[in-house]
This record gives C-alpha cells, sequence and structure tokens, in this order.
C-alpha cells in the first residue's frame, strides 16, 4: 500500500499471524503486498518446475546418469531449482516431520507463545520478518505455517526473494502456494508427495560465477486452507570467503562476481528492503556491464531539473560573521538564516587530495573494502537521501553532479573553487524543531567525467537524546 505507515516489527511480532488470524482481524499494512502486482501468473505443463531422480545419479546404466545429470544442469542453469525425488529419505520420516509441524501450529496460543522469538533471533515461535542468520551453524531448519487467508489477492504468505544460503531445501505439504519467478512469470510450484524442493541461493550463484541461478520466489495465501512447510539452508561456515571459482573464470566468462564474506549479513539488510542483494557482489563499471535495475532510479523521477541562473543555492561568507563592521556581520547572518530555514544548505566562501587513492589498482581499494552497515572503508552508497546527521560539510572537485531538492525541483550545486557545501541534517531539524530544514539530495552521474568528493558528517555523541529546544517550541510553533 504506497504511503502507507509500516509498523516495526518488534510491533508486528508482539501479536503473531496466526493470532491475528484467529481473532478474524485485518492484516496491518506491513503485510499488504499485492496491490499493483501486474506480474502474470502461469500453470502450465510447459512451465513446469524441473523434476530430477536423484537416483538415476548414482545409475550403473551410464546414459540413464547422463542424461539426468544434463536435466539437472540445465534445471541449476535455467531455472535454479528443481523438485528432486528418488532421494532416498524415507516417506514416513517426511510424514512424521510435517504431522510434529502441524501438531505444533495446532496448540493452543499461549503454548506457542512460550517460546517466541524476537526479530533478531532465528530459533522460536513467530513471524520471521528476515532470512536466517547463521552465526554458528551452516545449517538452519523452519517451520513454516500460513493460515487461511481472507485477503489472497492482498497478503502475501511470504514476500518475494531469492534466498541468501548456498542452497534451499523445501518440503512441501499438499496445499500449493509457493512460486518461482521465470522470465517475469510466477510459476506455480506443484506438491508431488514426498518430494523436496531445492532453490540455489545467492551465494552459490557468486560461486559458480553466474551458471546457477539463484530464483526469486514468493508464497501466496489461501482463502481457504492453512499451509505448512519445512525449509532448510545450507550456508558455508560464518567469515567464509566466497568469490567465482578459479574453473568457471575464462575468456568465454569474465569474472561477474568479486571475493567477499558475511553475504548473509548483505543480504538481511537488502531483504529488510524488499530488496535482492546480488548486486553488490558483483564488479560493475570497469567490466563494461549495464547497470542493474536497482540503479535504474530516474526512469521514472517526472522531478524537475532546475538549470536557470535563479534559484541558486546560497553562497554564505563566513569571515563577515566575525566582521567588526556591525552591518555586515549582521546582514550576512540574516543570509545564513534564511538559507537554513528555506534552503537547509548554503555554500561557504572560504581537488587533488583524493584522486591519487581511486586511481589505484582495484586490488589494492579492495583491500580497503568497507562492508554493509561500515562507515570506513572503500565502498559505494548511492541513494537519494536526507543526512541523518547533525550537519555535513562537502568539499567538491571541478564536476558538477550534487542536486538539492527545492519546491519540487532539482537545483544543481554549483562547483566553487575551494567552496565548501553544508547541508543541515535530520537531527538539526529536529532539534531546532523545523526551522532549519534537512533538505533532500542526489548526485548525478557523467558519460564523460568522473566526479570526487569528500563529505565531513557531524554527529551528538552516542546515545545522546534528541528533541526541539524548548526556545524554539512556542504557540505559533508548538
Amino acid at each position: 500500500m504506497a504511503g502507507a505507515s509500516l509498523l516495526p516489527m518488534e510491533v508486528l511480532l508482539l501479536k503473531r499471524v496466526q493470532e491475528r488470524v484467529l481473532d478474524s482481524e485485518e492484516p496491518p499494512p506491513q503485510y499488504i503486498c499485492r496491490n499493483g502486482d501486474t506480474t502474470e501468473d502461469v500453470s502450465s505443463p510447459s512451465s513446469m518446475i524441473p523434476i530430477i531422480d536423484l537416483s538415476l545419479l548414482s545409475s550403473s546404466t551410464p546414459w540413464a546418469k547422463e542424461e539426468e545429470l544434463e536435466k539437472l544442469k540445465s534445471a541449476l542453469c535455467s531455472w535454479g531449482c528443481f523438485q528432486a525425488i528418488g532421494h532416498g529419505i524415507s516417506s514416513s520420516f517426511l510424514d512424521k516431520i510435517r504431522q510434529v509441524a502441524r501438531e505444533f501450529f495446532e496448540q493452543p496460543m499461549e503454548k506457542k507463545k512460550k517460546l517466541a522469538k524476537t526479530v533478531e533471533e532465528f530459533e522460536g515461535y513467530g513471524a520471521d520478518p528476515i532470512p536466517v542468520d547463521p552465526a554458528e551453524a551452516c545449517l538452519n531448519a523452519r517451520f513454516n505455517y500460513y493460515s487461511p487467508c481472507q485477503w489472497p489477492d492482498l497478503v502475501l504468505g511470504l514476500k518475494p526473494h531469492a534466498d541468501g544460503s548456498g542452497h534451499t531445501k523445501i518440503l512441501q505439504d499438499d496445499t500449493e502456494g509457493l512460486q518461482v519467478l521465470k522470465n517475469d512469470q510466477w510459476v506455480t510450484v506443484p506438491t508431488i508427495p514426498h518430494a523436496l524442493l531445492v532453490l540455489i541461493g545467492d551465494q552459490m550463484e557468486i560461486m559458480t560465477n553466474g551458471v546457477f541461478k539463484s530464483p526469486v520466489h514468493r508464497v501466496l495465501t489461501n482463502s481457504e486452507r492453512e499451509r505448512i512447510s519445512v525449509a532448510v539452508f545450507y550456508y558455508p561456515e560464518p567469515n567464509k570467503e566466497i568469490g567465482p571459482e578459479d574453473g568457471l573464470v575464462d575468456e568465454e566468462r569474465p569474472k561477474l562476481f568479486k571475493k567477499m564474506k558475511d553475504y548473509g549479513d548483505i543480504h538481511r539488510k537488502y531483504y529488510l528492503k524488499g530488496m535482492r542483494a546480488i548486486h553488490t557482489a558483483k564488479e560493475r563499471v570497469l567490466n563494461g556491464e549495464e547497470p542493474p535495475l536497482r540503479y535504474i532510479c530516474k526512469g521514472s523521477d517526472t522531478t524537475k531539473d532546475f538549470s536557470s541562473p535563479s534559484p541558486q543555492i546560497p553562497i554564505i561568507d563566513l569571515s563577515l560573521l566575525s566582521s567588526p563592521t556591525p552591518w555586515a556581520k549582521e546582514e550576512e547572518f540574516e543570509k545564513l538564516k534564511s538559507a537554513l530555514c528555506s534552503w537547509g544548505c548554503f555554500q561557504i566562501k572560504i581537488c587533488q587530495v583524493a584522486r591519487e587513492f581511486f586511481e589505484l589498482p582495484m586490488e589494492e581499494k579492495k583491500k580497503l573494502a568497507k562492508g554493509v552497515g561500515e562507515f570506513e572503508g572503500y565502498g559505494d552508497d548511492h541513494i537519494p537521501a536526507e543526512d541523518g546527521s547533525g550537519h555535513t560539510i562537502i568539499l567538491q572537485d571541478d564536476v558538477e553532479g550534487l542536486q538539492v531538492l527545492k519546491n519540487d525541483q532539482w537545483v544543481t550545486v554549483p562547483t566553487i573553487p575551494h567552496a565548501l557545501l553544508v547541508l543541515i541534517g535530520d537531527q538539526m531539524e529536529i532539534m531546532t524543531n523545523g526551522v532549519f530544514k534537512s533538505p533532500v539530495h542526489r548526485v548525478l552521474t557523467t558519460s564523460e567525467r568522473e566526479s570526487m568528493s569528500v563529505a565531513v558528517f557531524f554527529y551528538p555523541e552516542p546515545n545522546k537524546e534528541i528533541g526541539p529546544e524548548d526556545g524554539l517550541v512556542n504557540e505559533e510553533r508548538p
């Protein structure tokens, strides 16, 4: 639901999905995720999920073994998943697993709540808003319960995502609902008694240099029937560096992914935003690749770019603020106040510093690579945003690209030699009770020249409580 205020996961977990259904509650906005979903569902025989008989892979008949291996390779390269039969796990054992799962979810709610999980925990009862995080083990199992839902056209059982694991195995019951995205169409995974669905995860796609695919999948809700499944996730051991295997990199298939650690942490952060994470492992600019969809952020941007001489980003001469001439000092203070209240930024009158680093070989820069959630290190951050700081000071080079949003128009910040751009951050807007503005800003790319800048962020001390200053709260400005 566009524009809906989303509840924090901690609030959602105060009442589990199963409990909301039993109380006949309408779903909160967080669960409305099918509005505007125009992707086609298909269920024709030609679009069937591949079925692989694993027993044939150890067959004594060479042609049968080779044929099934080719089917397996085709399934992993094209679909990134397959239904496994002949896997050697007894039917009675799989039936018992499903029975135990069903008996647990049929227990009274108060009994299940004794095993309730928090947002950051993997083990326990409750909705799991984040993918599993293999802190210690390399195998994690998850029992999924999807309640009957009165709004199947609006509510998904599990939103579209690709797994951050090496691979995932899923045991379904007899209620369909799991779908895989193939050629922009959602293909329903049929329920085959005692078959296991095997899904390739992002980490396997990285290690195979993109030969095997990590498919996007989701779970539909059903208005009449509940659904139970069991998923087992395999992860490489913690802190293991992953990257394309050498034998899968050659002239015909150049290296598509870089080596990286802690991909599970990266995947979790992007999953919470409803986004895929695998692009973070790709080397793009130096390989001359087209940008992935996540980088395409101007296609539907109808906000006007303003390039006429007016309006101009305010320019403040800080030397006048300590001028012995009262009128000059007062005039510059008024200009400063107007800039902060209206624009939330200004340029200060008061580059070769960073260029040498970025011209280093890629392998040298990678030694200083930063992880997701880290501030220090080599990496990128490329989405339009407001700063969460108190204020930010930016030194630009001579290539224009930085823009500030003013009255629904993007205004380019001109490059003034040796000037510093000062941007008010969200925390300063909060502390001034909205008197000073925290401007939305972005950076454009250029087809001919690289651009460099240095940004210094000021933050209040950690754990400091912030809020409007008392002197800035009155009847006129509550």
